[in-house]
């Protein structure tokens, strides 16, 4: 897959020629992304435009409604909070700090998931978000979160 995948992903400037050789684990970990969500390759670009584009406008009612429910401004205090102490951000520590919200401040399901998602990507439904925070990195992931604020009247 990452084979196929990778011109495409030069192509549309997401990664250049250089970097496919040093960053072959991130390949991987963006072609698990893309696994489910393109029917052929050339869609690769348009898909992760969801996942890179940092300067997102959230529009969306429902997904405004729902950063602006009291529990998601916990949210994203604890998502701060936990992520800024974190070493390093990959997938496995994303989903351990998901949870360890859901246990500490007792948000759980759609009202842990999406705010955290769409403070993430700008958007409420998409890949394993575990997954993207590990693509974006530690500093990329701290940015979006920090971003909304403003949003979110914090």
């Amino acid at each position: 897959l990452v084979v196929h995948l990778t011109p495409f992903l030069v192509k549309a400037g997401v990664i250049t020629q250089e970097e496919v050789a040093t960053k072959q684990e991130w390949l991987f970990k963006v072609a698990e992304i893309l696994r489910e969500r393109i029917e052929y390759f050339a869609q690769a670009p348009q898909e992760l435009e969801m996942i890179f584009k940092s300067d997102f406008i959230i529009e969306d009612e429902e997904a405004l409604a729902l950063l602006h429910e009291e529990s998601s401004k916990r949210l994203y205090e604890a998502l701060i909070a936990k992520i800024e102490t974190t070493d390093v951000l990959d997938a496995a520590r994303g989903k351990a700090i998901l949870k360890e919200i859901q246990k500490e401040e007792k948000i759980k399901g759609k009202m842990l998931f999406m705010p955290s998602r769409i403070m993430i990507t700008g958007e409420m439904h998409g890949p394993d978000l575990t997954l993207i925070m590990d693509v974006l990195g530690k500093a990329e992931v701290l940015n979006r979160i920090k971003s909304v604020a403003s949003i979110m009247q914090l």
